[in-house]
């Protein structure tokens, strides 16, 4: 049975392109109907949509409009710019969501509203064709107002390739053979550390939402933040049934979310590959003023004179094995909470093998080394499996502390 999902207030102005004032005198004056869920209100897409349809006529004109000014600009109307130089930039970006696309427009309104005092005739224009599946953004001021655009645009699209590229290629396999998080781990944090339902949670470097489904499913809500788009894409379809699931397509260094809104963030796995500067800094600025992080790290619990370790110590570069090292020591001694849980469970060999592959320090089909890598571990398989079955056992780290702690 599907769950009709709810959208928060921020979600409706995301989708229509409005401010939060704009939504919330809506529902003032009855244009916007929704109900309260524990004392906040929730819309449907039903009631999205009734607004969507009321901004129609007014959204074909804005398009008119601003088309109007590109043909004004190019046949060397003046907008009266303060400037002498005047520059006018135009950034077309193809994406299927329009969440993804208006997150986007408003780091550019931030980016306006700071520059309104020095330079007020500068203009910033935004629409998005569902036809094309196309946001398009046109930037108008002088040449150095246009670089801060520039600038941010750069920045997003370097993070963004960045992070695409480790995991590109592995959800699936993520899917398949990666271990789920043991029970033991959320008791713990909701009955002995006192997380409760009602608070808000920010999981960063989500990527197919394993450990985001658990707290779902106790009815917190969730922002999954994650970079890469493949992972995000199987995130949604998993979990996009829970009405409190939040889904973008952001990097832990700019997570697009409101300042201090978050209870907890947590990482998966995932803070090692973060710029740790720049990620502790927004971490910083969305957190509440008591909000907590929580880094997890799981590993194979195998010796380390293993068949398995070996084998990984082969295909680790100097920079991961450097990174192995510091595991468990992000937070200045003693200022963190440190809780080790052990778990087992068993899998065959296509499932053992996709969890393998998961990792970014494995070959990909394709790479020279990936027939001795596969070949490595079905040795390893057949050594240690009884019956076609491998006892697989892990330990998951978990650190809960002060984001000033962090070293």
């Amino acid at each position: 049975m599907n769950v009709e999902k709810f959208y928060t207030v921020d979600d409706v102005a995301a989708y229509t392109n409005l401010t939060s004032r704009t939504i919330r005198n809506y529902l003032k004056d009855g244009t916007l109907k929704g109900r309260k869920v524990g004392g906040q209100w929730r819309f449907t897409m039903q009631n999205i949509n009734a607004i969507s349809e009321r901004k129609n006529d007014g959204e074909n004109s804005s398009v008119s409009r601003n088309n109007q000014f590109l043909l004004d600009f190019i046949s060397g109307v003046n907008i009266n710019i303060t400037s002498e130089l005047q520059t006018c930039s135009v950034t077309d970006y193809y994406c299927k969501r329009i969440e993804d696309a208006t997150v986007l427009s408003q780091e550019f309104s931030e980016i306006q509203a700071n520059i309104a005092d020095d330079e007020p005739d500068a203009k910033y224009l935004y629409y998005y064709e569902p036809a094309e599946q196309k946001a398009r953004y046109i930037f108008f001021g002088s040449p150095d107002t246009i670089s801060l655009y520039m600038q941010r645009l750069s920045i997003l699209h370097e993070q963004l390739e960045t992070a695409r590229k480790q995991f590109q290629g592995r959800s699936e396999n993520y899917l398949t053979g990666r271990p789920d998080y043991p029970k033991e781990f959320f008791k713990y944090l909701y009955n002995d550390y006192g997380i409760k339902q009602t608070d808000i949670i920010a999981d960063i470097g989500s990527g197919i939402g394993t450990m985001s489904k658990h707290f779902l499913e106790k009815g917190n809500t969730v922002y999954c933040i994650e970079p890469n788009q493949e992972m995000k894409i199987l995130s949604d379809e998993l979990l996009s049934n829970h009405q409190n699931y939040i889904s973008l397509l952001k990097t832990a260094e700019n997570t697009s979310l409101t300042t201090n809104s978050i209870d907890y963030i947590v990482c998966g796995n995932a803070y090692l590959s973060f710029n740790k500067a720049l990620a502790i800094q927004e971490f910083n600025r969305i957190l509440k003023k008591k909000g907590k992080i929580i880094i997890t790290h799981y590993y194979p619990d195998i010796k380390s004179d293993s068949e398995g370790e070996s084998l990984w110590n082969e295909f680790k570069n100097e920079e991961k094995i450097e990174k192995d090292k510091r595991l468990g020591n992000e937070f200045a001694d003693g200022t963190a909470i440190r809780k080790t849980f052990y778990y087992t469970y068993y899998q065959d060999f296509y499932h053992f093998l996709s969890g393998c592959l998961s990792s970014a320090a494995a070959p990909k089909i394709g790479d020279e080394r990936y027939e001795y890598f596969v070949n490595r571990i079905k040795q390893d398989f057949d050594k240690n499996s009884v019956n076609n079955m491998m006892e697989c056992k892990f330990r998951l780290l978990c650190l809960i502390g002060d984001i000033n702690n962090l070293i």
